[in-house]
Parts: C-alpha cells; sequence; structure tokens
C-alpha cells in the first residue's frame, strides 16, 4: 500500500513530503489537486481546505509538517527527525522558520512570479515583489550565521528541518535570484550541495516535467 499525496507539484509544501518519502526511499501517488479548485469531498481530508493531504490505507492527514512527522515514524529508517531532544526541537525549529518567515519572502516572490498567473490567471504584484525582496536579506543573514561550520543546518546530515529551507531557496532562484557567494558563502554553499542529492534533485526533475513553470 503507497502513500498517496493530494496536492500541486509545485507547491512548497507537498515539494516538502515528496522530499522525505524519496529520502526513505518509499513509493508513492500524487494526486494534483489545485487549492483554488478542491475537489469533493477534499475536506473530509485535509479539515482547512489546504494542501497537501495525505492518504494511506483508511488514514488521512493533513499539514506537510504533521504529515512528515508522521511519514517519519511510520517508515522509521533512515529516520529525518533526530531523537536526541535538543536537536530534535531544533530540526522542527528550522521547518518552522522555513514555513513562516522564508515563506513570506522567498515563496511570497515564488508566488507573485508563477503562482498568481498559474493559479489565478492574473498578473504578478510588482509592488509586492519589490517590498518582499527587502527582506530577502534578512533570511540570508539568519542562515548564514546558522551554517557556519556546517555542512546541514543541524550539523554534517542532512535533518527534518532541511527541506523546507532548501524548497524556499530552491523557489526564490526559480524566480531568477542568486545568493551571493561573497555575501553568503556559507548559504550558496549548502544550497549547491542540498540541490544536488539525489532524492533532492530527482523530486525537482519530476516538478519541471508535471508543471512547467511560465519562461
Amino acid at each position: 500500500m503507497k502513500p498517496k499525496i493530494y496536492g500541486i507539484t509545485v507547491s512548497l509544501f507537498v515539494r516538502k513530503v515528496r522530499f522525505l518519502l524519496e529520502y526513505k526511499g518509499v513509493d508513492y501517488d500524487i494526486d494534483p489537486v489545485l487549492p483554488t479548485q478542491l475537489p469533493e469531498g477534499f475536506r473530509e481530508k485535509s479539515p482547512l481546505g489546504k494542501i497537501p493531504a495525505l492518504e494511506l490505507g483508511d488514514f488521512t492527514i493533513s499539514d506537510s509538517s504533521i504529515i512528515c512527522q508522521y511519514l517519519d515514524k511510520k517508515y522509521p529508517e533512515k529516520a529525518m527527525i533526530p531523537e536526541n531532544p535538543e536537536d530534535m526541537a531544533r530540526s522542527l525549529w528550522f521547518d518552522e522558520y522555513s514555513d513562516t518567515k522564508m515563506t513570506e519572502t522567498m515563496t511570497g516572490i515564488f508566488f507573485e512570479s508563477f503562482g498568481r498567473p498559474l493559479l489565478l490567471n492574473q498578473p504578478p504584484d510588482q509592488e509586492r515583489i519589490a517590498d518582499l525582496e527587502t527582506k530577502v536579506p534578512e533570511v540570508l543573514d539568519y542562515l548564514e550565521k546558522a551554517l557556519n561550520g556546517k555542512a546541514y543546518l543541524l550539523g554534517q546530515n542532512i535533518s527534518f528541518g532541511d527541506l523546507g529551507v532548501v524548497s524556499n531557496l530552491y523557489n526564490y532562484i526559480a524566480c531568477g535570484y542568486s545568493i551571493s557567494e561573497e555575501k553568503w558563502p556559507n548559504v550558496k554553499n549548502y544550497y549547491d550541495r542540498c540541490i544536488n542529492l539525489p532524492y533532492i534533485s530527482s523530486v525537482m526533475t519530476k516538478e519541471r516535467q508535471e508543471v512547467p513553470l511560465p519562461a
């Protein structure tokens, strides 16, 4: 029995779940539900009407962070959430930082550039993009300090907290921006390292095939 993910494939939150499943080598199905066109009965799987939702047999759950924590316990091989209480807390914190501050800025720009035309058939709000651009350096400064001397956010091994962070960075770069190696060398090296991991590059390749983004 394979897990089924409901949600459009370019969603940061859907992507995070896919990263975890492919890291663990778990096969899955995906039903590309659009947040603007929810199918009948979807709120039974996701009461808030948000993507992604997960279905595994007769069990359903929603919210990407909850889904990932569930899947990490369901498929315990190659755990992504550390057992050590402090490391667990830090991993969950970086996931929260990604879902809030980074998503508001970097994926906010991504939504204006691609999501608004794709999902709402509206032009990008250039004033909002310009405002969000001013807030990105604060994010990169924070990550630069957090990554000092580390390959990944918790050290030498990737963890759950990295998944949303690298996904947000991908969205930012997909909009045509770059990470200055002079200003943020730790972040630049971190992103390059993460994006070339096989389970991450695999998801990104599939995404580009499933939903080609506008030029």
